[in-house]
């Protein structure tokens, strides 16, 4: 670079000695007159954006805040801020008046205006939704058109996965989309009333060129090595294959490029800085989590990679105010040192007007941890990006039986999250169940179930049980004896256990029942026509209503000590071939007409 180049492009701003603003309330500029002490305006990655006015106003002898009483910055106005130099003035913030505090003490007194874009609106209630077969942006801009916002355009490389189901449950619109650009590998930035949806890349052209002694006001950072990993792991419990699957972060071609200081004579790639900074701690960073994907883990992976490389160096710069950076872009740094000069990241973008003067300020550096990390430190699957955390038993309410992917799920309403929706797909706990063995019992729908969730997290809940309640009575009447346990199906088949007579009992809809009666010592086989079986001390009886049959393809054979056949009609034995009647002792034929031919 030219030496010529480098001193222009460190001047930020021309003509800086007159700072000029202007306010404009829901379109009409405030009073020259009005008094303005200060404004601050921050500008975050994945964060509302904010503006506090500290504004004059007040009088004790005429006991009144003139400007207060006169609704010009009453909550809920529209506001719009700009800053500039000798008039030139560009847009800093756009948003809604949220408070209006006042301040009276020995020296002054004071009104204070706080501001946050119209987004805020997102923020302020606990909701609950379910999303199937949609991407991150898709389920973004749903949440925005929810709060009619305005879409945001679909970033170039936007993860093109769709999630089968996502669940937000008791969480704001805003921290669950936060959330979802999180584990994607992507970032929200507001600018002047417009979202825009960015991909987290290591590396970018400067917007700014801050050097020490020439251009910068203020300046502090710091390098941790304990925020540094060598490699990003994530782990998940594979169902399909029983099994663990590891997936391992996949580092962009960006970290491979040159990371230049002041004397640019090392030539050190951004993964070598990196690496070298891994090394003192040297341990993976591994993610474990509920059921995802391939593509999903391996997105996560790779997002939780960025984030770290991006939190390399963490500090802030200040320099005259200027709207030429913000969130999300890159800056140069000069003169800071060699652990610190280069390019940066910056994350967000702070502006303080005071007595005339404006100055900007820097944050360098991201967050290491996911937003879900900072929201539930403590949380399990807060290091997954899950935000929406379910904890306890919930009550389910089923909707789908047939799970098409094969996966044997049932699918549960879940009516605290959404009362409206099919739900969720859950696996269903059973007394014993695997390869081609187990107990079968499968809900019915609209059954009411209990519901918990693996790792607290929605996505991935589990058919605990399920309940009887006063509109759906059990099929016995409970007793403070409770001698029965059974079951009873659908359409009425019923297998009962009694306590009482110490008996099992099976039995369908049309009267078929087998019973097995220690305390009647029997075990009796009815067909609801009038036939039965009876097996007791005595020995066996079999009653038919109407015919009995005895048919074998080959023999019948039958011994006793004696038998006896009697008929109150007619007894005919055929036989096609031969007929023998033979006794070892006498044999007596005997009628009242005896024919023998």
């Amino acid at each position: 670079m030219a030496t010529a180049t480098i001193a222009q492009s460190f001047v930020i701003e021309s003509d800086t000695d007159l700072v000029s603003f202007a306010i404009r309330v829901d379109g009409t500029e405030i009073s020259a007159a009005f008094q303005i002490m200060t404004m601050t305006l921050q500008q975050e990655i994945n964060k509302i954006p904010s503006a506090q006015i500290v504004v004059r106003d007040g009088s004790a002898s005429e006991e009144n805040f003139e400007i207060s009483d006169d609704a010009v910055f009453i909550t809920g106005k529209k506001i719009e801020i700009d800053l500039g130099y000798h008039g030139n003035n560009k847009l800093v913030f756009k948003g809604i008046i949220i408070t209006n505090s006042h301040r009276v003490n020995s020296h002054c007194c004071e009104m204070t205006i706080d501001c946050k874009d119209e987004r805020v609106k997102m923020s302020t209630t606990l909701s609950g939704n379910n999303y199937s077969d949609k991407s991150d942006v898709e389920v973004v801009n749903d949440l925005l058109r929810l709060n009619n916002m305005p879409e945001a355009e679909k970033p170039e490389n936007s993860p093109e996965i769709k999630h089968e189901q996502l669940v937000q449950s008791n969480a704001s619109d805003w921290d669950f989309m936060i959330s979802r650009l999180d584990v994607s590998g992507q970032f929200s930035v507001i600018n002047n009333g417009e979202l825009f949806i960015k991909r987290s890349v290591l590396a970018g052209e400067p917007k700014l060129h801050l050097k020490h002694g020439v251009n910068i006001f203020e300046f502090h950072a710091d390098i941790d090595s304990r925020v540094q990993a060598p490699e990003v792991k994530t782990k998940t419990w594979d169902s399909a294959e029983q099994e663990v699957r590891t997936t391992d972060n996949e580092d962009p071609a960006d970290i491979e490029q040159s990371n230049p200081d002041e004397e640019g004579g090392e030539g050190k790639t951004l993964k070598s800085t990196i690496d070298q900074i891994a090394s003192v701690i040297n341990k993976a960073f591994t993610i474990r989590g509920a059921y995802m994907t391939k593509e999903e883990q391996q997105m996560i992976t790779d997002a939780k990679r960025a984030r770290q490389i991006l939190s390399r160096i963490k500090g802030k710069v200040k320099y005259q105010g200027t709207t030429k950076a913000m969130p999300g872009d890159f800056i140069e740094l000069s003169g800071v040192g060699k652990e610190f000069n280069g390019i940066v990241f910056v994350s967000a973008i702070g502006h303080e007007y005071t007595d005339g003067c404006w100055t900007s300020e820097a944050t360098i550096g991201w967050e290491e941890h996911f937003f879900s990390e900072n929201t539930n430190p403590k949380h399990a699957s807060s290091s997954s990006g899950q935000i929406s955390t379910i904890q306890g038993l919930h009550i389910g309410v089923v909707t789908k039986i047939v799970d098409d992917t094969g996966q044997y799920r049932v699918k549960v309403r879940l009516p605290l999250v959404n009362e409206s929706d099919e739900g969720v797909y859950a696996r269903v706990a059973t007394l014993d169940a695997g390869n081609d063995r187990g107990t079968f019992f499968r809900p019915e729908i609209d059954d009411e179930v209990i519901v918990g969730f693996m790792n607290d997290d929605p996505r991935h809940p589990v058919i605990l049980g399920m309940l009887h309640s006063s509109k759906k009575t059990a099929p016995l009447e409970p007793e403070d004896a409770n001698p029965q346990k059974g079951y009873k199906s659908r359409s009425g088949i019923r297998l009962i256990f009694d306590d009482a007579s110490k008996s099992v009992i099976i039995e369908t809809p049309g009267k078929r029942i087998a019973e097995l009666n220690d305390d009647a010592g029997t075990i009796t086989i009815k067909d609801g026509n009038g036939n039965k079986i009876i097996m007791d001390k005595d020995g066996i009886t079999i009653e038919a209503n109407k015919d009995m049959k005895l048919k074998a393809n080959k023999s019948i054979k039958m011994e006793a000590q004696s038998i006896s056949i009697k008929a109150t009609n007619d007894v005919t034995v055929n036989g096609s071939a031969k007929a023998t009647v033979k006794s070892g002792g006498q044999t007596v034929i005997n009628g009242g007409m005896v024919m023998i031919n």
